[in-house]
């Protein structure tokens, strides 16, 4: 599984700009993703985005891009992922991006929905998002982070 990833100097939500270590937020989320999904850490790969990049086109091609991404309505050629993340400022809820078409969409939406149930939703944002100046909450939770 390919994970791109534009935005990866916002701590807590990754650390040390390397998504690869899985530290982090939205880099522990990666993987965790890729577990339920079968994928050991092993067979998760990232790549780093630059603006202009397109992770679905000729090239970069990833699965799904992960990042402070605003959920959002489907275009004629992305769709996100049901939100997991709403940031306390007010802006949408982060989603992962997808290629429109991509089936991937409903098996990610299933592991957000076991990560969730499961509690390991919220194990990732207490490990890395309590105690840090970044405010928000997991979407469909009550529980605040901050």
């Amino acid at each position: 599984m390919t994970i791109g990833v534009s935005e990866v100097d916002v701590s807590p939500l990754f650390i040390d700009g390397d998504p690869s270590t899985g530290e982090g937020f939205e880099a522990a989320l990666g993987y965790a993703i890729g577990e339920t999904l079968g994928f050991p850490p092993a067979d998760v790969a990232w790549v780093v985005l630059d603006d202009g990049d397109d992770p679905f086109g000729t090239g970069l091609r990833v699965d799904f891009v992960v990042g402070q991404v605003p959920a959002a309505e489907p275009t004629d050629t992305t769709v996100t992922s049901d939100p997991y993340l709403a940031p306390a400022t007010g802006a949408p809820p982060y989603a992962l991006l997808f290629a429109a078409g991509n089936p991937l969409v409903a098996c990610v939406n299933g592991a957000l929905a076991e990560l969730e149930a499961t509690g390991e939703l919220s194990s990732l944002a207490e490990a890395w998002l309590s105690g840090t100046p970044w405010e928000g909450s997991l979407v469909g939770s009550a529980t605040r982070v901050s």
